[in-house]
């Protein structure tokens, strides 16, 4: 139940909001049953990104300046470039990219975030493979 999953995360740090389990709940409940499985409460792994945000949130406000907020999502893709940052964090805040952000508003984006490096991770497949398909070479997926 949700109860239960918000006694859950208030183990995992007591200073979580209403707002922030319900997001959270939100992220991980299955859209048809309204329903948490393990399976959920793991893909995403909920600890892990509340980990990640407080290893960056370094005064404790619950909210990552941009440079933070930034750095954080480079650690979490660490694959990604610098113009890939820039374009995961247009995505989701085309208008302000100078105010903080706040817990509640990166697991409310999680899956917009998640989704748009996913796409840039394809796309930079795709071109590779065009590349090696132009070169009369195969591509092989790492």
């Amino acid at each position: 139940t949700q109860f239960k999953f918000r006694e859950l995360l208030l183990d995992l740090d007591e200073s979580l909001s209403i707002d922030h389990m319900n997001a959270i709940f939100k992220m991980c409940s299955d859209s048809e049953t309204g329903k948490v499985t393990f399976g959920g409460f793991l893909n995403p792994n909920v600890v892990k990104i509340k980990m990640l945000f407080d290893k960056y949130d370094e005064d404790r406000s619950k909210s990552l300046d941009p440079k933070e907020f930034r750095t954080m999502l480079k650690d979490i893709y660490r694959g990604a470039s610098d113009a890939d940052i820039e374009t995961i964090v247009d995505s989701v805040c085309p208008v302000d990219k100078t105010s903080a952000f706040s817990f509640l508003f990166y697991i409310s984006h999680y899956k917009a975030i998640s989704r748009k490096h996913e796409a840039i991770h394809l796309a930079k497949r795709r071109k590779d493979k065009e590349k090696a398909r132009a070169r009369g070479l195969v591509f092989v997926d790492r």
